[in-house]
């Protein structure tokens, strides 16, 4: 089971995010800055993988700050669906929950793939550890065709608004998520794309 982990980075203002984006690929995994519309996002989303744990940002690069969460693969699924997936999101949350209202959530947000058929790679992850002011305790990566599949066919399906926002809601009696998430997104248009290796042990596949 890989550790993964993925950095938000904070530019100063001014700031190249092309460019701290490759400095910060030479340290190890893959970096992009990223794109307009993001939430608490950053300017750059950086991950590393197995081996990159340790990679750290230069103290020479124009950074104003930074949140991090280091994770497990959870459940990932896949869909086989023809063409590229170059947008890559990232979510990261912290539940505040007990045990079994904090599963049927986990359980409700991966079933998002059956439901919305514009996601191609999906994984929800559970975090070891987290640098920065918030103790994250999930990870949610996914897959897009494109970015109006994010932010139009995935975040106004019936399916998004009508189950898994209540977790999300202040005003609802069912919100379990905290205030401050990090949702994120990139453009990358290669094999770097994918969540993870959906033929793993704990990969879920539906059909379409």
């Amino acid at each position: 089971m890989a550790v993964r982990r993925t950095t938000l980075v904070a530019l100063a203002p001014g700031a190249d995010a092309a460019a701290v984006a490759r400095a910060l690929e030479q340290q190890g995994g893959w970096a992009r800055p990223t794109l307009p519309g993001v939430v608490r996002g950053g300017d750059v989303v950086w991950r590393v993988t197995g081996d990159d744990q340790d990679a750290a940002i230069p103290d020479r690069l124009p950074v104003a700050g930074f949140t991090s969460a280091t994770y497990r693969d959870g459940p990932t699924g896949t869909r086989d669906l023809a063409g590229n997936a170059p947008v890559h999101r990232s979510l990261l949350l912290r539940v505040e929950a007990d045990p079994a209202t904090t599963a049927a959530f986990e359980a409700e947000l991966f079933a998002m793939g059956k439901h919305i058929p514009v996601m191609r790679e999906w994984r929800l992850s559970r975090v070891v550890a987290s640098q920065g002011p918030t103790a994250w305790t999930h990870v949610w990566e996914q897959v897009f065709p494109d970015l109006r599949a994010l932010e139009h066919a995935y975040m106004r399906h019936p399916y998004h608004w009508g189950h898994v926002d209540r977790w999300f809601d202040g005003e609802a009696p069912q919100r379990i998520v905290r205030p401050g998430f990090r949702h994120t997104f990139c453009l990358l248009g290669d094999s770097k794309t994918s969540v993870g290796n959906p033929a793993s042990a704990s990969a879920v596949k539906w059909s379409t």
